[in-house]
């Protein structure tokens, strides 16, 4: 509700529940309706119950009612992942990305499903982008190593992310070992 007196102009908000954001700053688009808030709560609540056409349900309701809500299109990418629809969460994921451009957890989640696609020249730039927001991302670390190790690019650029991210992804040894032995490296290679 807009008022206006005596040249003052007051804009009043509903009341809207808003948790505190990490960098302290608050957008509007960060303002959720409680209805969409409670929409994905329940959304969470089905996934926890093993219910995830239950949980994308709540969460496209959570949509509905606010269009803007970050947390409402990450969540189906993360739910269409576990299914293997990459295409959906490729979708999902590029509307997060669309919503907060500076979201490194947005990026990073969209650079995974894009190295699954194979499309990776698309994945570079988004694994890039995270760490522009969040440097010490390891999922976009990650991300960009097997990117540039999957584009037959495997530099020291690569086995480092690799092997910094290896440990909250394994597997990332493997790859890292890979973009070792491709440079010559085959010490260090096996030790991976």
């Amino acid at each position: 509700m807009i008022h206006e007196r005596a040249g003052r102009l007051t804009l009043k908000l509903p009341e809207l529940k808003v948790s505190r954001p990490v960098s302290g700053i608050v957008s509007v688009r960060n303002l959720v309706p409680p209805k969409a808030q409670k929409e994905r709560l329940r959304a969470q609540r089905a996934h926890a119950n093993g219910k995830s056409a239950e949980s994308i349900q709540h969460l496209k309701r959570a949509i509905r009612i606010h269009p803007d809500y970050l947390q409402a299109h990450n969540n189906p990418g993360v739910r269409y992942r576990g299914s293997g629809d990459f295409d959906r969460t490729a979708l999902a994921f590029g509307k997060a990305v669309k919503l907060d451009p500076s979201s490194a957890q947005a990026h990073a989640n969209l650079t995974l499903t894009l190295v699954a696609l194979k499309r990776y020249a698309e994945a570079e730039v988004s694994a890039r982008r995270a760490l522009q927001f969040e440097p010490d991302r390891l999922k976009a670390r990650c991300a960009l190593g097997l990117t540039d190790a999957a584009n037959n690019n495997c530099t020291q650029e690569a086995a480092q992310n690799l092997n910094g991210a290896a440990e909250e992804f394994p597997k990332a040894r493997l790859t890292a070992a890979h973009a070792l032995a491709y440079q010559g490296n085959r010490g260090e290679a096996a030790t991976q």
